[in-house]
């Protein structure tokens, strides 16, 4: 989401690390996600969805109450199995548009009228690499300890702009 500039504003003057990868780049990364999310979301319907109705309809077959048993069984599953895999994507996506602002020691995130703040003195500051976290691709990833910011492209590997990586870093020393 890109800052308006009443918010930049209430940020204090920080400095902001745009939406990354800019651009074409960015519309790259956002189709190349959701087309991985759109292959796991076909996976969890083949894998998931479809073995529970078939296994529903058999049992309701035996008998009635047992068929009741596996289709709320087969309900939960599905629901983990969601939750688990087709999900797995989103916070990335989410991330590729996402602006943040450095405030001092603060990174500074704004997401509709909500803002948080997280501490980068605080000591919980992680750098994970690619491969860290599931759903990232190539990305390196800045968390508290969860993930807050891309510092590089999830589809190619491209880090950001050094400018950005060194304000980054000034804070972070």
């Amino acid at each position: 989401m890109l800052l308006s500039e009443d918010a930049r504003q209430r940020l204090n003057g920080g400095r902001t690390l745009p939406a990354f990868p800019p651009g074409a780049q960015g519309v790259r990364t956002q189709r190349w996600l959701n087309r991985r999310r759109f292959l796991v979301f076909v996976g969890w319907y083949l894998f998931a969805v479809v073995p529970a109705l078939l296994l529903t309809g058999v049992t309701a077959r035996l008998h009635e109450v047992l068929g009741a048993a596996v289709a709320v069984l087969g309900l939960f599953a599905v629901v983990a199995a969601y939750a688990q895999f087709v999900t797995l994507f989103s916070d990335a996506t989410d991330l590729v548009d996402i602006e943040v602002t450095i405030a001092g020691t603060e990174l500074v995130r704004v997401i509709g009228d909500r803002t948080d703040r997280d501490d980068m003195h605080g000591g919980t500051v992680v750098v994970l690499p690619p491969g860290a976290k599931r759903g990232y691709g190539r990305a390196w990833l800045l968390g508290f300890p969860h993930t807050v910011a891309l510092l590089s492209d999830p589809r190619t590997g491209r880090l950001r702009h050094h400018d950005d990586l060194h304000g980054l870093s000034a804070v972070l020393h």
